[in-house]
């Protein structure tokens, strides 16, 4: 579980600053972007981890977890746009 959620964080992050290395305006949408791809992050965490806990409290709690690491490497992502240089 913690390895394919690495791998999804670390692929973002790959491609978010891979693809948008001189452009504010593509940096800005790859951290627009994956902010919407969080819920599904959500969902598909709590949907693999309910397997293994049916009390739920525990799935909940790594969902909310590895949810809130995206969104706060979403804002980073956004952030890190606005402090670019911009080109002459």
């Amino acid at each position: 579980m913690f390895i394919m959620a690495l791998s999804i964080f670390f692929g973002l992050n790959y491609f978010g600053i891979k693809y948008t290395r001189q452009s504010k305006r593509k940096r800005l949408w790859a951290g627009i972007i994956s902010i919407l791809i969080s819920p599904i992050i959500f969902l598909g965490s709590l949907g693999f981890t309910l397997l293994f806990d049916e009390g739920g409290f525990g799935a909940g709690f790594i969902a909310v977890l590895l949810t809130s690491g995206f969104v706060l490497n979403s804002i980073i992502i956004m952030f890190s746009a606005f402090f670019m240089p911009s080109k002459s």
